[in-house]
């Protein structure tokens, strides 16, 4: 039974009306006791149940929350130079602090530009890793690990993780996890995870995972395995992280940035996968830094977002992280870029084995190609695994590359290549070409054969390959899932007052999609990081189906915000408006929502 001064306080807690003292010993006891945990979510329910009303906008409180952390936390080391954080995480800014060649200003979208340069140029790299996570389950305070990592380009990696954790007893299974990609062959190896409340006793003995032969180059889902080596998945459309200073790090000179989860989403992943790990918001803030020439990765931290969002998943998921603590450290050590041949790791037997049906021969190829200059020719071959004969071609450079895959069978009534279906067209040459959300697939359609171009380059640099293909694409029919993709034109004559963002930066060119009077416009970012906007005739919202709804001002009128979805909502006009999106904060959503523009 719980106390009910313990229950005036948890009240108190979700109301924000309490001092510093009080809220340490709210967030230890939430640490501590299921109990708690469970109330507060009854409490968060009811409380947003009955409590329909504005909010006002949501506080700038980030740059003092930050402040905190960076007083109260250690650090990787000194930086001999800080830049002034600007919590302006959609319109972005110009920060001053310190080029990687000396002191000057530097405009910080110079780092996105030269993270997708550096991959041209990064051809092996060898590393230890000491890994230091906290906040996975009430009963472990801490786990720490050794790793390595080992690379060659550009499809050759391994990556071992050996966890070091002094456990309570032998209950607990160590989270040793092994990926390797052989070109051809791939397997990954670990403990999977189960939730926190139900450890561990969930835990298995052994190991399980999964062999992988027959794979295809620069398989689907994997290509960011290669963020661990230059992180161009977070930061491909980025711009302005905040550059928070140069340092020292393992003997190599480093810039740093603090950018999200979300945006790092790639590369944490990458070291997470296969095992049990905790899990982390996609607000947490993530503070990266990158060797200043080679821009590889040599240190990263990530600490909690202050957000009523955050906190309330924090809750549900089991987690009490105390507020100044980072909850993961990720250090690379003898960082070396030298080519010497890499050791494969032995892999247990019986992992599952899956054959995905490509086998590496030469192809000819029936188009013409002009790529970048550095490209050199990579694997080819023949994909067959139940569908249509596909062939492949790939070019490297480095850990950059690029992908043409064509088909002369295919008969699906959607685009080959797996683009979603909401896609944009855009010109390929004296034809049409179309577009994913993230830009960096382009499809090609044709009455005989149809054809993808993917890589990890530029969006133009992607069209341009598609160009020289010569390849006339023609317009998807009617009766295909993309066929009501729209452009901006189209989807401003069916609604003239249509909202679009303005001034919005860090996040690519939209696809459009009209379906019965709605209008959808999606947004990708680097990482995960995105958000949908749409606008459907209406006058009025309808009753929220959550619990946990809260009301904000936007735009001048009130509207309704579900933590749960990521949605805020409001009416406006002749239109029901709304945002959309898991990776990005409800200020954020609020500062897009008041740049909007018809």
């Amino acid at each position: 039974m719980m106390p009910d001064d313990t229950r005036r306080l948890l009240s108190r807690y979700i109301d924000g009306d309490l001092g510093s003292d009080e809220t340490e010993t709210v967030e230890r006891l939430l640490g501590e006791s299921s109990t708690a945990r469970e109330y507060l979510v009854q409490l968060e329910a009811l409380r947003r149940r009955f409590r329909y009303e504005p909010a006002g906008s949501p506080p700038d409180v980030v740059q003092v929350v930050l402040d905190t952390v960076a007083s109260s936390r250690p650090r990787i080391s000194a930086p001999r130079a800080a830049a002034v954080f600007v919590a302006a995480a959609i319109a972005g800014a110009v920060f001053v602090g310190l080029t990687v060649d000396g002191p000057g200003p530097v405009a910080s979208a110079d780092i996105p530009d030269r993270v997708l340069e550096a991959q041209a140029v990064v051809v092996a790299l060898d590393a230890e890793l000491t890994i230091l996570e906290r906040g996975w389950h009430e009963d472990v305070a801490e786990r720490t690990y050794l790793g390595e990592v080992s690379y060659r380009s550009p499809e050759t990696l391994t990556l071992q993780v050996r966890d070091t954790t002094a456990y309570p007893s032998d209950k607990w299974t160590s989270n040793d996890v092994t990926t390797v990609v052989a070109e051809d062959v791939a397997w990954v190896e670990g403990i999977p995870g189960c939730p926190s409340w139900a450890l561990p006793d969930c835990l298995l003995d052994t190991p399980r995972g999964r062999v992988t032969v027959g794979r295809e180059p620069f398989a689907d889902g994997s290509e960011h395995l290669l963020d661990l080596i230059v992180p161009v998945g977070g930061f491909s459309r980025a711009s302005q992280p905040e550059v928070i200073g140069m340092d020292e790090i393992s003997g190599r000179d480093a810039v740093g940035v603090r950018v999200t989860v979300a945006q790092m989403a790639p590369l944490i992943g990458v070291l997470t996968q296969g095992g049990n790990w905790r899990s982390f918001h996609p607000t947490d803030i993530v503070e990266l830094w990158l060797d200043s020439e080679l821009l590889v990765p040599l240190a990263m931290t990530i600490a909690p977002a202050v957000s009523d969002e955050r906190r309330l998943w924090a809750v549900r998921e089991g987690y009490a992280d105390p507020l100044g603590q980072t909850v993961l450290e990720v250090r690379w050590h003898d960082v070396s870029t030298s080519e010497v041949p890499i050791v494969f790791p032995d892999r247990d037997s019986g992992l599952a084995l899956i054959d995905a049906g490509f086998t590496d021969v030469d192809v000819a190829i029936p188009f013409g190609v002009d790529l970048p200059e550095g490209m050199e020719r990579h694997r080819s071959g023949k994909l067959v695994s139940g569908g249509p004969m596909v062939e492949v071609a790939t070019w490297s450079d480095g850990r950059a590359w690029i992908k043409v895959a064509w088909t002369y069978e295919w008969s699906s009534k959607r685009l080959f290549g797996g683009l979603g279906d909401l896609v944009r067209s855009t010109a390929v040459g004296g034809g049409v070409g179309y577009l994913n959300e993230r830009g960096d697939r382009v499809a090609l359609h044709t009455s005989d054969v149809d054809v993808l171009v993917t890589g990890s380059l530029e969006t133009d640099q992607l069209i341009g390959v598609a160009a020289s293909l010569g390849v006339q694409g023609l317009g998807v029919p009617g009766t295909w899932a993309e066929a009501d993709s729209a452009t901006l034109a189209e989807a401003r004559e069916a609604v003239p007052d249509l909202l679009t963002p303005s001034d919005l930066e860090g996040f690519g060119v939209p696809n459009f999609k009209l379906v019965d009077g709605v209008v959808l416009q999606r947004f990708a970012g680097p990482g995960n990081r995105g958000f949908i906007l749409a606008q459907a005739p209406g006058s009025s919202l309808t009753p929220p189906l959550e619990e946990s709804v809260s009301g904000v001002v936007v735009r001048g009128t009130i509207a309704r915000f579900s933590p749960d979805r990521g949605l805020l909502e409001w009416s406006e006009g002749q239109h029901v408006v709304s945002l959309e999106s898991s990776t990005l904060s409800l200020s954020e959503l609020v500062a897009i929502a008041e740049a909007l523009s018809t």
